[in-house]
């Protein structure tokens, strides 16, 4: 069965990716464009007999690439030509929309309207013709809301009709006299791009009309025609007879189109929105309640994250370790199974990745709140708030986003900095993006604060966060100071209005990010344990400072003896972090392994399949009412805290080698160290191995010594025996 190749295209934050998502009735699949770094969504669904896959192209406002997603947006468009596009207009914003709906007319490519948000657009007062609209336009226009999928059906209709009786959109006709002088160079240019053979290839009126403006990417196609001399004299007449550069000529003769267009089937007010909008952001965006208000938003986002997870996070240890690793351990031991073999699958596998699932809560709770600040439309703002501050370090405001991403994960927002206008800030971005503090590291600091900082964990982690933020800062100020100078662009970036985010669409935020934690978890980090396990029980059988693992990191203990973590054990489990941050916790808990005598309390334990499962099941319970609990704050166990009868085996050993200043010292390297493999890669995919080279050394020197400030400034304070 043949694909039929959609195009979902429009502006950045018109619902694309939602009206997809509805429409295909599952998941994206999210990857990248081939041989650049910007992401890439698809969907496959099968319509009425049809097969269908829907690709999503990069948010954008016209059709020349100033950045890279409008790059890898054209040159889909242009270059693999879909069967069809879905032009998704925001209709409370209807007039800015339709200048890339009539760029995207002169591809000859069918294309069908969806005009979203009309639920928004109606409650501001709006009113629309849209069968007068779309028989002027001369294309086939629907009305949809993708968060309800109100109108799907149809567009799904519209979509197959189409798909069986392709129809090619009219060029717009430019009918004032000043447009019909420019439509004639138009059409002179078409010939001279006829006579070098492109006819076929590329759309003739667009390319014209890009050769016209002078378009880089254009002209670089045609370079080989020679035939850049046969514009210039077209682009002189237009000059002259407007008195205005060529871009700016046929921008104004699309806008009077637009206006023209809408002036018999379109009326919009706009005021409910602009007054709370204006409202709200009066307040947001206020010099100085932004900033502010921006970290007490981060504070809250915390606070909800890891008082609300923190019951869920107990729960799903036990259940992976106490009742799924322990029947698993039970039925290898009636197989016969070896001891050594037993121990890999219940210490490397059971073990290790059940020690990093069992932060999955975390993650849910974490990328609930993400949500909610880019579906309502804050995430934006905090970027505009962040500017002020971001000047100070040479980066314009809209680099906070990136660093703001890595918050989640260091990889995308290495990605996200190819956003940035200059080298420069790309490469400084890329240098401050480690130190934010990514998901990865969530498991480290809540397993030392659950031992060391029981009821002031939230602060400590919060603490944390800021602190990367401020030693980013640092680094780019020196960055600044010593190594360049120049002066800036200013911030122009669009503000997208308030929405009331959907479930549904936070739901979609949590399973794909989530789901990308949970599969990195089950091949990464299983490969990874098992080797690890090798490395730390080789040879079989003798203690942790005796194996592999334990022998090369005793060469390096010494060197962190004046940041107050000396032994081998929490250096060693530094080693595997490199690979993935996940990979500590599971580190620490093999290193730190169970005694006999505790393996032999266990398995006196008589096995009750019914009674165990009802006891988790009971736990969940417990476990949600918690969360609650925490969340508004009425004291239970508290963010990360544990019955005092269950601090056994890795929190007592952890309790019996750190104080709270060294628990404190770890942590903080464990914030500076090395990012993962995965975003060495993606540095590395980006700037090359020079770049590379610079975050490895500025990740290996800088935790050292901002750790062994932290330990020996709290031995200076009296802080040793706390």
């Amino acid at each position: 069965m043949k694909d039929f190749v959609i195009a979902f295209a429009g502006n950045p934050n018109v619902g694309k990716t939602a009206l997809m998502n509805t429409i295909s009735g599952s998941s994206l699949q999210v990857g990248n464009w081939p041989g650049v770094t910007v992401e890439k969504k698809e969907a496959v669904f099968t319509r009425e007999g049809k097969r269908f896959r829907g690709v999503d192209i990069p948010g954008i406002y016209a059709l020349t690439p100033y950045s890279l997603e409008e790059k890898v947006a054209r040159d889909f468009l242009l270059e693999e030509r879909p069967d069809l596009i879905i032009n998704v207009i925001d209709m409370t914003n209807v007039e800015r929309n339709l200048s890339l709906t009539l760029q995207m007319m002169e591809l000859g490519i069918p294309m069908v309207l969806a005009l979203n948000m009309w639920d928004e657009f109606t409650h501001l007062g709006g009113e629309f013709n849209v069968s007068l609209f779309s028989k002027e336009i001369g294309l086939p226009a629907v009305k949809t809301v993708a968060r309800s999928g109100d109108g799907v059906d149809e567009l799904i209709r519209e979509t197959v009709r189409l798909a069986e009786n392709p129809y090619i959109p009219r060029i717009p006709v430019y009918k004032h006299m000043t447009d019909t002088m420019v439509e004639e160079k138009v059409k002179e240019a078409s010939r001279v791009l006829e006579a070098c053979g492109l006819k076929g290839r590329y759309p003739l009126h667009w390319m014209s009309v890009k050769a016209l403006e002078g378009d880089t990417e254009t002209l670089e196609r045609l370079k080989r025609c020679q035939i850049e001399d046969s514009f210039e004299p077209l682009r002189a007449a237009i000059r002259n007879y407007h008195k205005q550069s060529v871009p700016d000529v046929i921008s104004d003769i699309r806008s009077g189109y637009i206006k023209g267009l809408l002036h018999s089937c379109y009326k919009q007010t706009g005021k409910i929105r602009r007054q709370w909008t204006d409202l709200i952001d009066s307040v947001v965006l206020n010099t100085f309640l932004g900033i502010p208000l921006f970290f007490l938003m981060m504070y809250v986002m915390f606070r909800f994250t890891f008082e609300g997870s923190a019951p869920f996070i107990d729960w799903a240890d036990s259940f992976l370790t106490s009742f799924v690793g322990r029947y698993i351990d039970a039925g290898m031991g009636a197989l016969g199974a070896a001891d050594w073999l037993r121990s890999l699958v219940g210490d490397g596998i059971v073990g290790g990745v059940g020690a990093v699932l069992s932060f999955v809560p975390l993650m849910a709770f974490l990328y609930f709140f993400l949500g909610l600040l880019e579906e309502s439309g804050y995430m934006a703002r905090a970027a505009f708030v962040m500017d002020r501050v971001m000047r100070s370090v040479g980066l314009p405001g809209k680099a906070f986003v990136p660093l703001l991403i890595g918050f989640g994960c260091n990889v995308p927002a290495i990605y996200a900095s190819r956003t940035l206008e200059s080298e420069r800030e790309r490469k400084l971005t890329a240098l401050m993006t480690p130190f934010m503090s990514c998901a990865a590291r969530l498991p480290v600091y809540a397993l030392f604060t659950a031992v060391f900082f029981k009821e002031t964990a939230t602060t400590v982690i919060f603490g944390l966060y800021a602190g990367g933020i401020v030693i980013a800062m640092v680094i780019g100020l020196i960055y600044k100071i010593f190594f360049v100078r120049g002066q800036e662009a200013p911030l122009i970036m669009e503000l997208p209005p308030y929405r009331i985010p959907t479930g549904k669409m936070i739901w979609n935020s949590i399973y794909l990010r989530t789901k990308s934690f949970v599969r990195k978890a089950g091949t990464l980090i299983l490969v990874t344990m098992v080797i690890l396990w090798v490395m730390m029980n080789l040879p079989y059988g003798t203690p942790a400072e005796e194996t592999v693992l334990g022998r090369g990191a005793r060469l390096i203990t010494p060197a962190f003896k004046l940041n107050g973590f000396a032994r081998v054990e929490p250096v060693a489990a530094l080693i595997p972090g490199i690979v993935a941050k996940e990979v500590v916790v599971g580190a620490l808990g093999q290193m730190y392994h169970a005694t006999t005598e505790e393996k032999e309390e266990e398995e006196e334990k008589a096995l009750a399949p019914l009674r165990d499962f009802a006891d988790e099941a009971v736990g969940f319970g417990r476990a949600a009412v918690d969360s609650v609990k925490g969340i508004f704050g009425i004291h239970a166990l508290g963010a990360f805290e544990m019955p005092e009868e269950e601090e056994t085996g890795l929190t007592e050993r952890i309790q019996n080698d750190f104080t709270p200043l060294s628990a404190l010292s770890y942590m903080v390297f464990i914030l500076l160290f090395v990012p993962c493999v995965a975003v060495l890669a993606a540095v590395k995919h980006e700037f090359g191995w020079k770049m590379l080279f610079y975050v490895l050394l500025l990740t290996l020197f800088v935790p050292w010594i901002v750790s062994l400030l932290v330990y020996q400034g709290g031995l200076l304070l009296g802080w040793g025996v706390l």
